[in-house]
């Protein structure tokens, strides 16, 4: 897998989720239990791509065809936790 093969990825801290999308996919991966640490090393990572392979294999996730339903979601969720 080539670091040009992840088209961008977001992490949300408070929930420590790593999303990843790939170029031409539509899909969106969302990596839970995600340490801001592993992230922090993803972001510095020469191959985001083979980093995903490599290092993200252990934990839970799950892909997503509409990343908009997933925000939905989270800013839900922050309402809730914000009160």
């Amino acid at each position: 897998m080539k670091s040009s093969n992840v088209k961008w990825i977001d992490y949300i801290e408070e929930l420590e989720i790593l999303v990843v999308r790939f170029k031409g996919s539509q899909v969106y991966y969302l990596y839970y239990d995600v340490p801001v640490s592993v992230f922090n090393k993803f972001l510095s990572a020469s191959s985001p791509g083979r980093f995903v392979h490599q290092y993200l294999r252990g934990f839970k996730y799950e892909s997503l065809s509409k990343y908009a339903e997933w925000l939905n979601v989270y800013n839900r969720l922050n309402d809730i936790t914000e009160e």
